[in-house]
């Protein structure tokens, strides 16, 4: 998903902004919050210039970020500069959420467990895997057109993302 949200920044890079001093900022960069639980809260922890990244490098990166959060060994550096935030609940079993901005930044992103559900295409009824994703915005530098566009694309590379993995391995 790291991924996927990395090529869905540079494709809406309106998206990937920050309300700072009064002003928008849109940041050239692409660095990846992931919400991460340790003991007493939650920590952010960035995956830097995950746009760049191959997908195998995202791996090792966040699996590192990760075993350092659950350790408390995260530096401030670790922790700061994030120009978009992930946050997943869905090893909770929940269903659907809504994730509360870390400003500076102007949108984060809900993701929910994925449930298999029944579903139409083309006139019949399939079982399909179905995740909600919630997009939290600040409208001061963000509208809903380009909040729906952004997960429009989005959504259309989770559904098919073999173009974009494959080429990054």
């Amino acid at each position: 998903i790291i991924k996927l949200v990395a090529k869905t920044l540079e494709d809406n890079p309106s998206a990937n902004c920050a309300y700072a001093d009064g002003t928008m900022k849109l940041f050239k960069r692409i660095d990846v919050g992931m919400v991460t639980a340790v003991e007493g809260g939650l920590v952010v922890p960035v995956i830097r210039q995950a746009n760049k990244k191959l997908l195998m490098e995202i791996s090792q990166n966040r699996a590192e970020l990760v075993q350092k959060a659950q350790g408390l060994k995260l530096s401030k550096e670790e922790m700061r500069g994030s120009t978009f935030t992930i946050s997943n609940m869905g090893m909770f079993e929940v269903d659907q959420f809504s994730a509360i901005l870390q400003p500076p930044e102007a949108a984060i992103l809900a993701m929910s467990r994925i449930v298999d559900k029944a579903v139409v295409r083309n006139n019949e009824i399939i079982i399909r895997p179905m995740m909600t994703l919630t997009l939290s915005i600040d409208h001061r530098v963000l509208d809903g057109m380009v909040a729906a566009s952004f997960l429009q694309s989005l959504k259309n590379y989770i559904e098919n993302p073999v173009d974009i993995l494959s080429a990054n391995m």
